[in-house]
């Protein structure tokens, strides 16, 4: 009797310690929210300013590097063409830029956008149903949950570029 009682209980603990095992394995597969490395745009538009009003997760601007880390984490397809549609890169060593374009992207992006960090912009015409269904995607990337009443508010507008 104490034998298998001493059996079952290796096998409880055992079976925990892969439950556990497994838990957080899943938990690496998202990358975190705060370990984005965009400090420079973030600098750029300040702490709340950053997010988009009426959005928790969604950013006015992300690196390329970052941009293309949250794609890669984006498991529907569908998500990540709608995702990627709404941002555009903009990028002051793309060679089919003519010397006009440039100037003008330089005026419009500067000190969002560097020579060496390319950085996607999102399009600030995307209506409020689209960030919401955006700030859906991201959340799931993060593994985070929605909070209303952390959510930037829709007063607190600022400019792109």
């Amino acid at each position: 009797m104490k034998r298998n009682v001493k059996l079952l209980s290796l096998l409880v603990v055992f079976i925990l310690l892969v439950a556990a095992a497994v838990s957080c394995g899943e938990k690496d597969k998202a990358p975190v929210f705060e370990e984005l490395k965009s400090e420079r745009i973030a600098a750029y538009y300040g702490d709340a300013g950053l997010i988009v009003p009426g959005s928790q997760f969604v950013c006015r601007a992300y690196e390329k590097a970052d941009f293309e880390l949250i794609c890669e984490y984006i498991e529907s397809e569908d998500d990540l063409r709608k995702f990627k549609a709404f941002y555009l890169l903009i990028d002051f060593n793309e060679p089919l830029l003519s010397p006009e374009g440039l100037a003008e992207a330089r005026m419009v992006y500067e000190g969002i956008v560097t020579d060496d960090n390319p950085t996607y912009i999102l399009d600030p015409f995307a209506s409020e149903p689209e960030i919401q269904e955006f700030d859906n995607i991201l959340a799931k990337v993060y593994g985070l949950t929605i909070d209303p009443a952390s959510t930037v508010p829709l007063a607190d507008t600022v400019a792109v570029g």
